[in-house]
């Protein structure tokens, strides 16, 4: 759209910042989640903590915790702020990430409950699939309205 005049290297730069700012600000809360299961000694905190880092689903865990805390730390280097690569490898990053942690969110607490006889590995369905990619179609429906591309 030839916004070249509008948004500059200088917002783009800003932004990053404020990404940089957010991932710092979800690091800490990661750090305070471990630190409050820890302290606390309630066992229901520390065994929930404990699966979100050893559990089932670690790497589940432990992606979100790269896409949105460690990844984002190439944006403390000016060159890589400015890089569009950069900016773009690292905004796919976090949106990657924030999708893992719903995950975690959701299936973490679903698949061990307080009843250990109510335990077990999620197994997505049709339905959950369809759920997954159903935001998607609309997504290709525009890319496919691009100039030279519609029909």
């Amino acid at each position: 759209m030839r916004l070249g005049n509008l948004i500059t290297m200088y917002h783009l730069d800003v932004m990053n910042k404020v990404i940089l700012l957010c991932s710092c600000l979800m690091g800490y809360s990661y750090l305070m989640e471990g630190f409050t299961a820890w302290y606390s000694m309630n066992e229901f905190i520390h065994h929930t903590f404990l699966q979100y880092i050893a559990g089932d689903y670690w790497w589940v865990g432990w992606t979100t915790i790269t896409c949105n805390v460690i990844i984002p730390q190439l944006l403390w280097a000016r060159r890589c702020r400015r890089s569009y690569f950069v900016m773009i490898f690292v905004a796919v990053a976090v949106t990657a990430g924030m999708w893992f942690e719903r995950f975690v969110i959701i299936v973490s607490s679903l698949h061990q409950d307080y009843l250990p006889s109510a335990w077990h590995i999620y197994k997505p369905t049709l339905v959950d699939y369809g759920i997954l990619m159903g935001p998607s179609g609309s997504s290709l429906r525009w890319c496919c309205c691009l100039p030279g591309f519609c029909p």
